[in-house]
Formats: structure tokens, sequence, C-alpha cells
């Protein structure tokens, strides 16, 4: 069972000899009217259209629980029965109800003085509390107005005087009075307030379900308006109390908002609600008011810090990112700088290899001189064809000392040895020469071996043929 309000009016108002206020209110319209989503259990939504048809606003049940009812400053908490009766009831309903078009006509009787003069001040609205089975669907109404849900098995509980109703202006106490009559700033202001509250509320369902922005500058614009709406609201339904942003402004507007609606209530039990720094004496349905509002504030307020959160670790990454991307900038100019160092000294390299025309001249002459530097040790039958002056020092140095003293050694080290090796003469005995020289040899240089027949023969031939022969100086 659902317990909801609902915006009625008077008309034909008229004080008794006793004081009391006697009127018609109209009451009970059918047709579509808004809740808030909080009002309706359903946080998630901003505002809930719910339609109520004339089959159940006149149905018989209903019809007869809006007879002697009680009359209320304000809706209590918990609605009106035997146990409470006595601290919240200030009149009553009539026992007939009739049918007036779309609306119900009872009459009502206020009989507390403070009542009446909160009505004769302004506040002139009446709402009725009454239960209700709600039937959650979308739909809609015979004028074309969308809804999402339907009421029925209506019961009426009390009919309280307020501020600003449901229904509007057409529902109010007294509309053949002159002295106050439609002008009614409090009404206005109220009414004011709560359009900026149920827009706020409407802006943050968008942003639960995802169809308005909650990040970037576009979210950021999102969330401020609905802190504005909030604060427009607030400082609306308290008397035009601070426009600060700050939640002590905020506070301050719930407490004069507080104060001026609850100034009529005669014998109502109150409580002590913290409202910031301040404490403020209010009833339950007061209190659950502030509540909803103060969760309301710090749900958004911890999505505006969670989104500043998320900002900041985007930033955070984002700086990371770029801090990460500067120094592989900077590693790929290092390594391409000691690319270019590599490259230029490769490039010096192969310049001072280069043959030039007196490196070639100095290349020749010092082959020349270590080849015949070589020659007495390596022999004359040495062909330094396709050696390298390394290689030739290297095998005149292995020929005189032995292998083992050039093995392992650098080309510097053997050439040492060698320049050190060809300094001295090498020593030849003079026999020796005698017969090398006595030896044939062929053009290339090369000596002529011949067999000893051979040369045997040649002596005997010699001999032989030697008489033939004319002594020398005979005529």
């Amino acid at each position: 069972m659902f317990y909801a309000t609902d915006a009625v009016s008077l008309g034909d108002v008229r004080v008794s000899d006793g004081g009391y206020l006697e009127a018609f209110a109209s009451t009970a319209r059918t047709g579509v009217q808004q809740y808030l989503g909080i009002e309706m259990g359903r946080p998630d939504l901003g505002t809930v259209n719910v339609y109520r048809d004339e089959a159940d606003v006149f149905s018989h049940a209903s019809l007869h629980s809006f007879a002697k009812i009680p009359v209320t400053v304000d809706h209590p908490p918990t609605g009106v029965s035997a146990t409470n009766w006595k601290q919240v009831a200030v009149g009553t309903t009539g026992e007939e109800v009739l049918r007036d078009g779309e609306r119900l006509k009872i009459g009502l009787k206020i009989m507390d003085q403070a009542a009446i003069q909160a009505v004769q001040g302004g506040k002139r609205e009446l709402s009725v509390g009454y239960r209700t089975e709600i039937v959650w669907g979308d739909g809609v109404a015979p004028d074309g107005t969308p809804y999402q849900a339907k009421q029925t098995q209506i019961v009426a509980d009390h009919i309280a005087i307020v501020t600003a109703g449901r229904a509007g202006v057409q529902c109010r106490i007294g509309d053949s009075w002159t002295a106050s009559d439609a002008h009614d700033p409090d009404a206005a202001r109220d009414a004011k307030g709560i359009a900026k509250l149920k827009a706020a509320i409407a802006l943050h369902a968008k942003h639960m379900n995802g169809t308005a922005p909650t990040t970037g500058a576009a979210g950021e614009a999102s969330q401020q308006k609905m802190m504005d709406l909030m604060i427009e609201a607030l400082k609306a339904l308290g008397d035009g109390g601070s426009s600060s942003n700050s939640m002590g402004g905020m506070d301050a507007a719930l407490t004069a908002d507080i104060s001026r609606h609850h100034s009529f209530t005669r014998e109502t039990l109150m409580k002590t609600h913290m409202i910031g720094d301040n404490a403020v004496e209010m009833s339950d349905a007061a209190i659950v008011a502030v509540k909803g509002l103060q969760t309301e504030m710090g749900r958004l307020t911890a999505d505006n810090l969670k989104l500043t959160a998320d900002l900041n670790l985007v930033n955070d990454a984002h700086t990371k990112a770029l801090s990460a991307k500067d120094g592989e900038i900077l590693k790929l100019q290092a390594d391409h700088a000691v690319a270019l160092e590599a490259k230029d000294k490769q490039i010096a390299d192969l310049q001072a290899q280069a043959i030039t025309a007196d490196k070639l001249d100095a290349a020749v002459a010092e082959r020349s001189a270590v080849v015949d530097a070589a020659k007495p040790w390596l022999g004359l039958d040495f062909d330094p064809k396709g050696k390298t002056v390394a290689d030739i020092r290297k095998a005149t140095v292995a020929k005189r000392l032995g292998d083992k003293a050039v093995e392992g050694k650098d080309d510097t080290h053997i050439a040492v040895a060698f320049d050190t090796l060809t300094a001295l003469a090498p020593q030849h005995d003079a026999l020796g020469r005698a017969i090398a020289d006595s030896v044939p040899h062929s053009k290339d240089g090369k000596p002529i071996v011949l067999d000893s027949a051979a040369i045997h023969a040649r002596r005997v031939a010699s001999l032989q043929d030697a008489w033939k022969q004319a002594p020398a100086g005979a005529a």
C-alpha cells in the first residue's frame, strides 16, 4: 500500500459564530499528477507521472473513505489514527461527499484557532493524505498525457492545510475571499522551489541512467546545473535565504523552510534534528524530508568528488604517458647521435685507409725494402708474390728464430723482431759462395741441376778432343 498526498481546494468559505472556518473542499481529481521519484520509492527516477481514472476516484469505497476524516496542518509523518489524533487534528470533514466534475466535493470544518489564522495568513491550499495501490506500467491518459504508473483502491486518511499542494492554485481555501488571493508570495515561492527541486532530481536521474553527461566539460556543466537547481530550490523554500552554494547556505535555507512551514502546528510531536551546526525542532515528516535532501546532497557531493578523482587519475595517466613519450624521444635522439658519431668515425677510418699516390709509392718502397732485407735469410728462391709485408716479415723471423718466435705475436712485435734481425748481415763462407757462383743458373736465376754422369761425359770429351785444338799463338 502506497501512502500519497493530493491537493484540494475550498469554496464557499464562512466563519461560524463560534469562530470555526467552514467550507466545501474540492479534491481527489482524476487524471495525471506528478510525484518525485523518491516519493514513489524510485530514487533512480527524477519524477513519475501517476494516472488516476474516474472508476477508482468515484468508486463507492473511495467516496465513503472521504467522509468524517481529520483535517491537519501539514501532513503528519504516519497518517492520522486514534493514537495521534489529539496532537495533529485541527478539524474534520463532513458526512456528505459529492462528485463535482473531475473532483470530489467535501464539506469540512476547521476548529483550531492557530490553523484558522494560518489559512487567513495565506496558507490556503489543502492536500489529501491517502493510501493507494500503485500499478507500474507505461500508458497514456485520455487527455494525451503519458504516465508510468496508476493508482487504484484509494482510501482517504486526512486532509492537510499546506502552503503549496500538488494540484495547483485551483485547490485553495476560500477562492471567494478578496483579502489574499492568487498573489500569495509564499505560495509562489514554494511552487518555484518545488519546480526547481523536481528539475534537479530529474537531472540527477539522467546522470544516473546515462542520458545526461557526467564527465568532461559537458558533464561538469551538467553537474553544476543540478547543484544550481538544488540551491535555487532551497533558497525559494527558505524564504529567499542564503544563495551560497556551500552546505552551510543550503542548511540555512532548509532551516528557514522548516520554521515557516511548521509554525502553525499546534500540538504536533516535535523532535530535534541537526542541519549542519543547527539544532532544529521539527516533525517526523520534516525530518524524513530533510534527511532525504541531505542524503541527495551527500550523494551529489560524493559523485562530484568521484568525478574529480577520476579526472585527476586521467590527468595523471596523461602526464605519465607524455613523460614516457618524452623519455622515448630523448633516447631515440641519443641513439641517433651515437649512430652518427660511429658513422663519422667509420668514414674517417675509410678516408685514412684510402690509397693515394704518395701512400702507394711509400707502400711499394716499403715492400721492396722488406723483400730485399728478407732474401738473404729466405734464400734466392723465395717468391714474395701474393704475400703481404707482414707475411714476409713473419716468414723471415720464423726462418731465423723458429716458429715459436712468431706464435701469438702481433704484427708490431714481429716487425720489431724483423728490423732487429735484418740489421745484422748474414754470415757467408768464401768456399760456399764460390761453389754457389760456379753453379750454372738459368735466365730466371735458378741453378741448373746436372747429374754426375753428364759431368763425366763432358770431361772425357774435352780430353779426347784437346789435340784438335791449335796451341795458343800458333800460326
